[in-house]
């Protein structure tokens, strides 16, 4: 499961909690806590193959990556997806409980976790042929902010911040403001990508159309 599913990709996840560290955290502390924003990024990135296993499922995707998608070769998906979820929790208390922010961190990912199941659940009750006429831009907004923004943008920010015992509330919102709009535009481009993109570039094969999505 993990070197099929977890190994490989661009790992942007990863990189962007990195990158953000790296342009915030004094001299000092980039030496102390590196490796653990880096057990971070590695939690961000569990939580997201997970889900990306459950969704090739949902949307009987054929490829993830260049190769076939995980339900294809094991009938055990939501099985296996709900086992990498458990590592994030298993990491958590291996390597931050003694951290000032651990209940904020732990809280944290339980919250995305939720946030995407809700994303996902909208994706999955919008695809109805007698959903057509509801498809607005707001609508498809709070849609791909659950199912993408919060685990690809809001998570490694705010993760991070916690990380370096950023706890301001304003702060916090004003990271989730921001990193939402970059979530939803990021999801608006994969739309656009799952329609015209070149499968043998994106490692996939689209099924938006296929399977009637509320798209951009």
């Amino acid at each position: 499961l993990f070197e099929y599913s977890v190994y490989g990709g661009k790992m942007l996840r990863i990189k962007l909690l990195l990158q953000f560290f790296e342009e915030i955290a004094t001299k000092e502390l980039k030496t102390k806590l590196r490796e653990k924003a880096m057990l971070l990024g590695i939690c961000v990135h569990l939580l997201v193959t997970a889900w990306m296993v459950i969704d090739d499922e949902m949307d009987q995707s054929e490829t993830r990556r260049g190769k076939p998608c995980w339900y294809k070769l094991e009938q055990k998906a939501a099985h296996h997806a709900k086992l990498l979820i458990s590592f994030i929790f298993t990491i958590l208390k291996n390597h931050f409980r003694s951290h000032p922010n651990y209940g904020n961190l732990l809280e944290f990912c339980f919250s995305v976790d939720f946030k995407t199941c809700i994303g996902q659940n909208m994706d999955i009750l919008l695809s109805k042929p007698k959903a057509l006429d509801k498809y607005t831009i707001p609508l498809y907004n709070r849609m791909a902010s659950g199912k993408t923004a919060y685990c690809t943008f809001i998570l490694p920010v705010r993760l991070c911040l916690y990380l370096l015992n950023f706890t301001d509330e304003n702060l916090h919102h004003w990271a989730t403001s921001v990193a939402e709009k970059i979530g939803i535009l990021f999801q608006a481009q994969d739309d656009f990508i799952d329609v015209y993109g070149d499968s043998n570039e994106t490692g996939k094969i689209g099924t938006d159309i296929r399977n009637g999505k509320c798209t951009w």
